[in-house]
């Protein structure tokens, strides 16, 4: 069964991964079987305090909005902290995947998403319709929010080994969808 785990790193930015992040996820379009966990990156003598905050701020939110889909988890990075969510990331991602019936991984989607970024509504629908069984990565565009207001799209138009070597073809946290098999 195909699903998604939507995965953000946090780092005590509450306002920005509520009024930002959770706000486009939790307004996607299509949201069959897709659930998200949160991953906090803290100090470790302030996980359990900015953990507990952050689930607070998440069911807050979810009780004033009437959010009843998109099962939410929040857990604490116990991987490299303070790397541009990359450990968060990595602890967020190992949280699901199943190592004991790695076919349960074939049709399991990773959505990964910065608490300072969103996605427009059809984002999810548009990675589910792209998808196939060989999918391993799906990789949309950005759009950059100038301060003038005006916006830069960045995509990628081809990745290839030399590109992602050399260069960011436009290959961003907050644009990939990623295979866990692949993964």
């Amino acid at each position: 069964m195909f699903c998604t785990t939507v995965v953000i790193a946090t780092c005590k930015r509450n306002d920005l991964l509520i009024e930002r992040s959770i706000k486009s996820v939790y307004s996607q379009i299509y949201n069959k079987n897709v659930d998200v966990v949160i991953c906090v990156d803290a100090a470790e003598d302030l996980l359990i305090e900015e953990i507990q905050k952050t689930n607070l701020c998440i069911e807050n939110y979810r009780k004033q909005n009437n959010i009843t889909n998109f099962p939410t988890k929040v857990i604490g990075n116990d991987r490299t902290k303070f790397h541009s969510g990359t450990g968060a990331w990595n602890s967020a991602i190992l949280s699901v995947i199943d190592l004991k019936e790695p076919k349960n991984n074939e049709q399991h989607f990773i959505a990964i998403l910065d608490d300072d970024d969103s996605w427009d509504q059809d984002y999810l629908m548009f990675a589910q319709k792209n998808y196939s069984k060989d999918t391993g990565l799906i990789v949309s565009g950005i759009k950059y929010i100038k301060p003038d207001n005006s916006i830069e799209i960045v995509q990628a138009k081809e990745l290839t080994e030399e590109l992602v070597f050399e260069k960011n073809p436009g290959v961003f946290g907050s644009n990939m969808f990623i295979n866990l098999k692949a993964f």
